[in-house]
């Protein structure tokens, strides 16, 4: 499914010197449905390899970010270390879990396949390409995610939002540019569409959540459990909608059966201390090729 027209988008970009890209859910995807998935992703993962279990982490996340935005009220945007000051779990605890949640967020980042041609586009114009994003990650976090642009101004560092117009005028000063030389290019209503415009920055807005999925309609994502929301996000930020359908019947739906399938046979396999399984017939192939994979 085609977000923005990319004849729109070149014509845009052909009047500009500076692209300005917001980062996520622009250039980088997650793989997973809402962004605050990934804090029930880090409770899993932190109970896998700690004696000391945790609950309802994800509730307790978003409610020490909230508090850490009322405390910290004199800047418009926070840390990821100033959120964590707050989460009621001991220090030790919460050392832990902040490393684990970038680590996570690593994992979980991909491009978006779309907008990289539009960034492939912009490099073969020699275009100067910088990023601008509200975001609690630390720098090193945000660089590792991108990896081949040097110039990110981040609203945690220079404590100003995108959503004020404020940040985008810190990219202003820094580029001592003028404010018509500069295109900006995201997702977001108001951080992306308002703010620039605040700002005096020219905009092109895309569409936030886009379902590349034909087998999978929103009311089919709703209310799922996490590694079912971790599948189809991956399906659908990787999906390519140009290939046929039985291409795309196969990707959406048999991919992620004979996954499931191999995740169920190695259940009952352990279950029942088998240690020599026999795939039969051809028709098995695939699924011993997959279970090798993974098992």
């Amino acid at each position: 499914m085609i977000i923005f027209s990319k004849r729109k988008i070149y014509k845009q970009i052909d009047k500009h010197k500076i692209i300005s890209f917001d980062i996520f859910d622009t250039l980088i995807k997650r793989n997973c449905q809402n962004p605050k998935d990934i804090f029930e992703i880090v409770q899993n993962e932190y109970n896998k390899i700690s004696n000391d279990k945790i609950s309802d982490f994800k509730l307790k996340r978003i409610n020490a970010e909230e508090t850490a935005r009322i405390k910290n009220d004199k800047f418009e945007d926070i840390t990821l270390d100033e959120i964590y000051q707050y989460i009621e779990l001991n220090e030790n605890q919460k050392e832990k879990l902040k490393k684990l949640e970038k680590k996570v967020e690593l994992d979980f980042c991909q491009k978006n396949n779309e907008m990289f041609e539009v960034y492939k586009y912009c490099k073969n114009k020699n275009k100067i390409i910088i990023c601008t994003t509200d975001m609690y990650l630390p720098r090193n976090i945000i660089e590792k995610i991108l990896k081949n642009i040097s110039r990110i101004f981040i609203s945690n560092e220079e404590r100003k939002s995108k959503g004020t117009g404020n940040l985008f005028k810190v990219v202003l000063d820094e580029l001592k540019c003028n404010k018509k030389d500069v295109l900006h290019i995201g997702d977001g209503l108001r951080s992306d569409l308002l703010g620039a415009t605040i700002a005096g920055i020219d905009t092109f807005h895309i569409q936030t959540k886009v379902n590349n999925l034909n087998q999978l309609k929103e009311k089919d994502l709703e209310n799922i459990d996490i590694n079912t929301n971790i599948i189809s996000s991956f399906i659908n930020n990787n999906i390519d909608s140009n290939k046929n359908y039985f291409y795309n019947i196969g990707y959406e739906l048999y991919g992620p059966l004979c996954l499931q399938m191999s995740i169920w046979i190695n259940s009952i396999a352990k279950k029942e201390k088998i240690n020599n399984i026999l795939f039969c017939a051809r028709d098995m192939k695939v699924m011993q090729y997959i279970y090798d994979m993974y098992f």
